[in-house]
């Protein structure tokens, strides 16, 4: 589509996978003007390096350029097939540097992405996780139970959210209606309470 997409990739030396990971919110990393990540504002920025000790690449994957304004990506946009064509680039050009199995990892808004990348059936995928996928009232989101995974899914829910965009209460009936490969919802229990509100990134 004419337009760039920066992916922040870190590779151990002895990666057997890397994980691509689609941010929440407005889908808009925060890096500096040397595109440094500042790992301060999403959860799965701000722990990429959790997965590095356990021999996993993280790719973390930018919003594209003509949607970098404070509004990103909203999440119809990620459902579009607009959007599909950028994620096919971004595997593409994972793929040509990292010959290793992907799983996609989507955390609120993010899940609509990985949904999208689903409906690529690509080989290199080998799992797809939603965490607190937000898809209550959230125009696009239905993407995630219309589309067939070809690959296990994993829905992972914290019992203490509040956010209205994804009540860990819908999850089960979430988990039921995503189609094709198998899903299991795993449950968290615990964390700090949020600072900024419920949906926000802290």
């Amino acid at each position: 589509r004419n337009v760039a997409i920066k992916i922040v990739a870190k590779i151990p030396s002895d990666a057997r996978g890397g994980v691509l990971l689609f941010t929440g919110g407005n889908g808009v990393l925060s890096m500096d003007a040397t595109d440094r990540l500042d790992r301060s504002f999403s959860f799965l920025t701000r722990s990429r390096d959790q997965w590095w000790q356990y021999g996993l690449a993280t790719f973390v994957i930018d919003a594209p350029s003509d949607r970098l304004d404070k509004s990103g990506l909203s999440v119809s946009f990620r459902a579009s097939c607009e959007f599909r064509s950028d994620l096919a680039a971004v595997l593409s050009t994972i793929r040509a540097k990292f010959a290793r199995p992907l799983y996609a990892v989507g955390i609120s808004n993010g899940a609509t992405a990985v949904a999208n990348l689903a409906t690529l059936n690509d080989a290199a995928v080998a799992m797809y996780v939603l965490l607190s996928p937000a898809h209550i009232a959230s125009p696009g989101s239905e993407l995630i139970t219309s589309v067939s995974f070809t690959k296990p899914v994993l829905v992972v829910g914290n019992r203490r959210d509040e956010c209205r965009y994804s009540p860990p209460a819908t999850f089960s009936t979430l988990a039921s209606k995503v189609g094709g490969a198998a899903t299991e919802v795993v449950w968290i229990d615990g964390g700090m309470a949020p600072i900024g509100g419920p949906c926000g990134p802290f």
